[in-house]
């Protein structure tokens, strides 16, 4: 010990520096180390559950995100599979429609086929009355030819003026 004498180090200094030191380790754990290892957790766990708020939100955000895409996606394919029955819908109208039109043309022709046979039936008719008549009127008075020819012409004009006029109130 007389070793340490001679190269200035006294026994009473060091355990006055070891005291001072465990005092300043104390005090400097009760009132530095544990209120900033305190707030350095309390920081710590305020990360942590932001990390964890932040990760949470994004799962959030990615289902929110999947789900809307999933919806996108159906209503894209329902607005294909309308544009699809809408087509098809019109098409089938067209043709019902084309078919009408060509059923209807048909019974026009039929019943101006009809029309026009009655009607040329009743020209007959009346052409052979009237020819009858000028001819019995002719055979009486005894009419040339030529005479009876001009009386069955403006009978023919007669008849053709009437039917016209008959076509047009119609």
């Amino acid at each position: 010990m007389d070793g340490l004498l001679k190269l200035g180090i006294d026994w009473k200094s060091v355990i006055f520096y070891v005291v001072n030191f465990g005092i300043i380790i104390t005090i400097l754990t009760k009132l530095v180390y544990k209120p900033l290892f305190k707030f350095l957790d309390a920081r710590k766990a305020l990360i942590r559950n932001s990390l964890e708020s932040a990760e949470q939100q994004k799962k959030e955000f990615d289902e929110l995100i999947q789900k809307k895409t999933t919806d996108s996606e159906n209503a894209f394919r329902e607005i294909q599979e309308a544009r699809k029955n809408i087509d098809q819908e019109k098409k089938k109208i067209l043709q019902d429609a084309e078919s009408d039109r060509m059923r209807i043309l048909d019974q026009a022709r039929k019943e101006s086929l009809l029309v026009r046979e009655d009607l040329m039936a009743q020209v007959e008719d009346e052409m052979v009355q009237r020819i009858t008549q000028v001819i019995d009127t002719g055979m009486r008075n005894n009419t040339s030819s030529q005479n009876i020819q001009l009386a069955v012409r403006e009978i023919w004009k007669d008849i053709s003026n009437q039917k016209k006029n008959e076509y047009k109130n119609l």
